[in-house]
């Protein structure tokens, strides 16, 4: 679990990584259709399985709602969030492209990280005199603030600017793929640990450090895994795993919206069978890859029904214009 709370920042990150020079255009804006044709044909595919396998009676108007307040596909809230961040990538990037020197972007990023990321780690224990030690580092019966947390959720502009700088200074990292991957395993390994022992025996604890996006523990990880794959000697990669590789970034985006339908089935069948939780651990790399082939599969063919949707906008528009 630890590792895995990587996903969001990594996305994020190579959103700031990919968009750092894009600027204000009707183009731009219209990059954001493709989207939310993705978002509104995975909704309607939720709702649909929500009403004939989970049973939950979701009439049209109910489901229309349910599309626009971004519920319709229970991990939709990724899109409302991006959504926001698309529109402002244009003005970060002016942000961005004004800061001329090295020194000031690195004073951004770290301005940054200061309000969103850093909180996680200072406002997660409890300072008291009289709480032992063990209640200090555990942050029970409650944590304290050191640090003003407002900010906390501005965390994916953190992430996006982090990968702003990643882009412009990427010939200046000198660290190797090995020891990225190297450190991150240490981390990884001394991360879960900590987050095992703020368990303290319970089950997972939801804190600042552990499970938030803007967590630091997930920062780090991030970054270090983010600058690990992009240090890969890509050249030398095979042409057939290159092509893989890019049909899956292609679907990656509509297999995090399905991967719902998934999770919900697969887990609900070997709940009744299994029903103490520790003694599922067996069979979830199974789950796991079971459920990523299959959101592939269902997203490979969504991605094949937006194409063909473009498609005829596109004409569409063409059309229009010739007249």
């Amino acid at each position: 679990l630890t590792i895995s709370m990587t996903c969001v920042p990594l996305f994020l990150i190579l959103t700031g990584y990919l968009k750092h020079n894009k600027k204000l255009s009707k183009k731009y804006y219209l990059g954001i259709i493709p989207i939310l044709v993705t978002y509104l044909l995975i909704s309607i595919v939720t709702i649909i399985y929500k009403n004939l396998y989970l049973k939950q009676g979701i009439h049209l108007g109910e489901g229309i709602r349910k599309i626009f307040d971004f519920t319709a596909a229970n991990y939709s809230w990724y899109v409302e969030m991006y959504i926001g961040l698309f529109l402002l990538a244009p003005f970060l990037n002016i942000i961005w492209n004004q800061l001329k020197t090295k020194k000031e972007r690195q004073i951004l990023v770290l301005t940054m990280l200061f309000i969103t990321v850093i909180p996680t780690l200072f406002n997660s224990f409890h300072l008291s005199f009289d709480a032992g030690v063990k209640n200090i580092l555990l942050g029970k019966p409650t944590t304290n603030k050191l640090l003003p947390d407002w900010w906390g959720n501005f965390y994916p502009v953190t992430y996006y600017f982090i990968g702003c700088y990643l882009a412009a200074y990427k010939d200046s990292f000198k660290i190797k793929a090995k020891q990225c991957f190297l450190l991150l395993l240490v981390l990884v390994i001394l991360f879960s640990m900590i987050n095992y022992l703020r368990c303290d025996g319970d089950v997972w604890r939801h804190d600042g450090i552990t499970s938030k996006w803007e967590g630091i523990e997930n920062a780090i990880n991030a970054v270090l895994l983010f600058v690990g794959i992009s240090k890969l000697p890509l050249q030398k990669m095979s042409h057939k795993l290159k092509t893989i590789l890019i049909q899956l970034s292609t679907i990656s985006f509509g297999m995090y919206l399905v991967s719902y339908i998934f999770d919900e089935t697969l887990y609900a069948l070997i709940k009744p069978h299994i029903p103490i939780m520790e003694q599922r651990w067996i069979l979830y790399p199974i789950m796991v890859i079971g459920i990523f082939v299959l959101s592939a599969i269902s997203s490979w063919i969504i991605n094949c029904m937006k194409d063909y949707i473009m498609k005829l906008l596109n004409q569409k528009i063409i059309k229009e214009r010739s007249h």
